[in-house]
Order: structure tokens, then C-alpha cells, then sequence
């Protein structure tokens, strides 16, 4: 038990030393980070002047904005936007550039409850830290939270139709490979069929409303070979 594979090679991320290092390395992160934030927050000669502050703030809350429509769009209608990186890029700058406006910008342009709000969500790094010294299950929830923030699943193949690429749900979860059909500029949030498989490459032969997939891997003399097959109906 305890292989990841999400576009990168095996890692044995479940070996209690594997776990103690990523607990010290993150640490040291968090400890340095915070210590420094604090130095920031405490040394006005340091903080923001008006714009920048209001600037941040414009850029977290429009991020924010961006966030709420991805929301509403996968519980909505079942889209996500276009891309693996869209919506992760919104909920990233969202998520950074609120922790770095409550050490960095001057509370004077932001009332009581914006301040309530950043200062909630600047400790949110330090909680996660903390949870991850839960034994087993709090590495497993941290590592799966970054894995599908920052490790979407490698394409093995797109067109203007569909995507095939693999999963990303979490470090427990089979390895395999999810065809995704896109509908513009967004694609499907649930996956068509997945393919409990790994592929170096894909083709796939279109027949009216019905793609025929063929996925390949390199034998050991680098030639490209069929593993698996699928056909999906499209919508």
C-alpha cells in the first residue's frame, strides 16, 4: 500500500519516514513563512500603501468572483472551464493573494469584517500543517488536497471533442484515465468512462455521435503497442 501515480513515477509516500520528512520539510516552510509574515505585519515600514493594498484586494476578490461561477457551473450545469489549469489558477490566486493581504497591506483599507475574513483565511495554512499531524489520515488528506490543487492528471491526448487524461482525485484512488468531453469553453465535469489504465498516447476514431478509443504504451523496444480500447457515446 502505497504508490501514487499522477503523471509522475512511483512514490512510496505512506513509509513513516517518508511522512516525518514531509512533516519537517513542511515546517521549516510554514515556521520560516510565518515568522517572516509576522515580521512583515508588525514592521509598518513594510506594509502597502493605498493602492497596492486595494489592489490586492481587487485581484483576491475578483479571483473569488471566478471561484463562485466555477461552483456554480459544476453543480449547476456539470461543466468545469476549459482546461485542467482555469479553475485552479482562480482558487489559487484567491486562496495566496488573501493570505498575503493580511500581512502585507496596511488594515486601515479594509472595515471589520474583511479583516475577520483575511485574517480567518491566513491561518488556514497553519491548520492544514497542523492536521497533517494526524497520524496516516491527516498525510493522506494534505497530500491529496495538493495533488489535486497542483497535479492534474497528465493528457495523453486532446482535440476540440475530448480529453483524455489521468484522474487526479486523490492518492488512494486507482490509477487510471478519464475521457472528458468538452463542450466550448468549458468542458463536462464528469467524465464519460474512465480507462483503468495508463497509456503513453491515444487516438481516437470519430463515427457520427461515437468515438472508438485506442490507447498505446512503448514495449520494451520503445515500439508503440494497443493496451486497452474503449468506445463512448457522446453527448
Amino acid at each position: 500500500m502505497g504508490t501514487y501515480v499522477n503523471g509522475f513515477d512511483e512514490i512510496d509516500i505512506f513509509t513513516i519516514k517518508n511522512q516525518n520528512l514531509m512533516i519537517l520539510f513542511l515546517g521549516v516552510i510554514f515556521i520560516v513563512g510565518y515568522l517572516s509574515a509576522f515580521f512583515l505585519r508588525k514592521n509598518k515600514d513594510y506594509k502597502f500603501g493605498m493602492k497596492p493594498s486595494l489592489m490586492l484586494k481587487k485581484v483576491h476578490y475578483g479571483a473569488l468572483f471566478f471561484c463562485g461561477v466555477a461552483i456554480l457551473l459544476y453543480n449547476v450545469f456539470g461543466l468545469t472551464f476549459y482546461g485542467s489549469w482555469t479553475t485552479r489558477i482562480f482558487i489559487i490566486t484567491a486562496f495566496f493573494t488573501s493570505v498575503f493581504y493580511n500581512f502585507v497591506s496596511a488594515k486601515v483599507y479594509a472595515n471589520k469584517i474583511e479583516k475577520v475574513y483575511f485574517v480567518v483565511l491566513s491561518f488556514i495554512p497553519m491548520g492544514l500543517f497542523a492536521f497533517l499531524l494526524v497520524p496516516f489520515l491527516g498525510l493522506i488528506v494534505v497530500v491529496s488536497l495538493w495533488a489535486i490543487l497542483f497535479c492534474p492528471g497528465e493528457k495523453v491526448y486532446e482535440d476540440d471533442k475530448l480529453i483524455i487524461k489521468e484522474d487526479s482525485k486523490g492518492v488512494l484512488s486507482m490509477a487510471k484515465l478519464e475521457v472528458i468531453e468538452r463542450k466550448g469553453l468549458f468542458d463536462n465535469s464528469e467524465a464519460l468512462a474512465y480507462a483503468y489504465t495508463l497509456a503513453d498516447s491515444a487516438t481516437v476514431h470519430y463515427d457520427k455521435n461515437k468515438a472508438n478509443i485506442f490507447f498505446y504504451e512503448k514495449d520494451i523496444y520503445d515500439k508503440m503497442e494497443v493496451v486497452d480500447s474503449l468506445k463512448v457515446k457522446l453527448n
